[in-house]
């Protein structure tokens, strides 16, 4: 035969027909509204969701000391970036003239190539860097105050210069008058002056591009009236978020129920509840004035530690107090001057809720029994709770360094503050099936630390219902015995333990969903043919093939094609059509 012949002569393969009584599968859905459930399609995080590129649903501020700033296991490369949304640099001072101090360490740190490595690996995780002001003492504040376009314009151009995102105000004082000599200054209050600082500098910031952030630490009463040192309602009309320095409430609690201390004892640094200046009261004053969004809880990376006479939660310091860092604490345990048998641990007995752990050992060294009170994970745990339950805008550390690497810092953070994103749900087997399949639907999510499940499922013409509870449990086996054909919609949804469900409205709450159509018949196709019209042919015909199907009422058909030394392909999907055209052209014969 002539290669010409050859390419004249067709002969056609047997078609294969795949087909089953499907029904039409619409567009998978979650849940109606009517019952708190998800949209059909999950929008991907805005800016206002995330504070940073992993999903952080609340701010983590935290302060950088300039001192530790790039020490591999305290400093800026032991944190987890991903778990951060602000690092605040600590610090820049401003001197009397309002001027920047440029001959300290900090400023070396500031300048060097450290600053450079914290600012680069922050904003590779969407993490935002500030800097943190600081003013001169008490006898200098006044004239700083009154300079304050002198510091506005110096920090700005620090600002830009190092490519960060703002400004962190840390000036703290007492409420006083200032009588300036200087005739072109008139007497005020330093509450007057702080609040036209906080203006000028947030007029000076958005001069250069609006967007800068800007933050103030306040303390954890002043927005309980306006006659301290921070007039909170006026300085809100200029700062993105208020840092609550919630801690040293130990000082602040000694001679108020339920201590009644005539000289310094023991107590939670930062307490829950049940103490007269607490975290919880703290937080509800700061809200009810500016709003729960702009408000940060800061908490305490360090621990108080003296000598006792008398171990108890509250016992007289009997030797200077001393502070002691997170991982210290964490550490005190093991260390050789304990003596062996004596470390006992303990939670304090007037904040059951907050958990606040108070430790007491015999030390050999001191020669005394030693308490130390403490903010170990779970006592952190009960403030996060704090911050998700009354929807605050986040949680904040003095400082950072304290706590350096920890890995059961970064945990907990993770865990309360951190959704499940990207919700997946997979079928075992994949759909179509026939009634009296046991089919696994099993849910997957990201990022969370301790993801939660929970199976929704709509029946033809029924409603939504739970078909198993949120539980550890990512699979759920659904029988499929006795139930009739048709299209089943599930929505699994995904929420981390602890937390409240960013969507829907409670108690039917989720972090992320994914849905999925299940198709079920109870009527299989027992028997099928096919035929070709024309039976062969040559290259370029058109031909047309023919399915039919017996013991099936509504049959779907797929047709595969197998060319000669190729492998099959689906050349038309599912579908009621009973035919398909094929065309030839350009076909290899066979």
């Amino acid at each position: 035969m002539t290669p010409r012949a050859a390419a004249r002569a067709l002969c056609l393969l047997p078609f294969v027909l795949t087909i089953g009584p499907l029904l039409p599968v619409e567009a998978a859905q979650s849940p109606p509204s009517a019952i708190a459930a998800p949209a059909v399609t999950q929008a991907p995080l805005r800016t206002s969701d995330a504070y940073n590129n992993f999903g952080l649903t609340k701010e983590v501020f935290g302060y950088a000391s300039a001192g530790s700033l790039g020490n591999s296991s305290i400093g800026y490369p032991s944190w987890n970036f991903n778990l951060l949304a602000t690092v605040a640099f600590f610090a820049i001072h401003i001197n009397y003239n309002g001027t920047l101090k440029t001959d300290d360490g900090n400023w070396s740190v500031w300048n060097s190539s450290t600053l450079t490595g914290l600012v680069n690996t922050a904003h590779a995780h969407g993490t935002k860097v500030v800097v943190t002001l600081v003013g001169p003492g008490s006898a200098d504040l006044c004239n700083a105050l009154y300079h304050d376009q002198v510091t506005v314009d110096a920090i700005v151009q620090q600002v830009v210069a190092k490519g960060i995102d703002g400004v962190n105000i840390d000036i703290e004082g007492q409420q006083a008058q200032c009588n300036p000599t200087d005739p072109q200054f008139t007497p005020q209050t330093n509450q007057t002056l702080l609040t036209w600082f906080a203006r000028d500098l947030r007029a000076g910031l958005d001069a250069v591009k609006p967007g800068y952030y800007l933050s103030i630490a306040t303390y954890s009463g002043s927005a309980l009236g306006n006659d301290g040192f921070f007039n909170i309602p006026d300085l809100n009309q200029y700062v993105d978020s208020f840092f609550v320095m919630a801690y040293d409430m130990d000082y602040s609690n000694q001679h108020h129920p339920p201590l009644n201390c005539s000289s310094f004892c023991m107590a939670p640094i930062s307490p829950l509840t049940n103490y007269y200046w607490n975290d919880t009261n703290s937080m509800a004053q700061y809200s009810s004035v500016v709003g729960a969004g702009k408000v940060i809880l800061g908490q305490p990376y360090y621990a108080r530690v003296s000598c006792v006479a008398t171990v108890s939660a509250h016992a007289v310091a009997i030797t200077t107090v001393q502070a002691a860092s997170y991982i210290a604490a964490a550490s005190a345990i093991n260390d050789i001057d304990v003596k062996p048998g004596t470390y006992r641990s303990h939670r304090d007995p007037n904040d059951p809720t907050g958990m606040d752990r108070w430790d007491a050992w015999y030390d050999n060294s001191y020669g005394c029994w030693r308490v130390m009170h403490w903010s170990d994970v779970t006592t952190l745990a009960a403030r996060y709770d704090l911050v998700n339950r009354t929807n605050l805008r986040g949680v904040g550390f003095w400082t950072l360094n304290y706590g350096g690497g920890s890995p059961e810092l970064w945990a907990t953070i993770q865990s309360y503050f951190v959704t499940c994103i990207n919700a997946t749900v997979t079928p075992v087997p994949a759909p179509p099936q026939l009634s009296g399949t046991q089919v696994q639907l099993t849910g997957g999510s990201s990022a969370c630390a301790n993801p939660r499940y929970e199976f929704w499922m709509l029946p033809p013409g029924g409603t939504w219902r739970i078909v198993q509870g949120y539980s550890s449990a990512a699979t759920y086996t659904w029988s499929t015995t006795g139930l009739r054909p048709g299209i089943y919609r599930f929505s699994v949804w995904a929420r981390d333990a602890n937390s409240r469900g960013p969507n829907g409205t409670a108690p039917n709450t989720y972090d992320s969903f994914a849905a999925l159509d299940y198709a079920l018949t109870t009527s299989p196709c027992s028997g099928v043919e096919v035929s070709a019209q024309p039976p062969s042919g040559v290259v370029g015909n058109a031909v047309t093939i023919t399915g039919s199907a017996t013991g099936c009422p509504n049959p779907r058909y797929q047709f595969w094609l197998l060319p000669p030394g190729g492998s099959w392909s689906i050349v038309q999907p599912y579908s009621t059509q009973t035919t398909f055209t094929w065309n030839t052209n350009n076909r290899v014969p066979g």
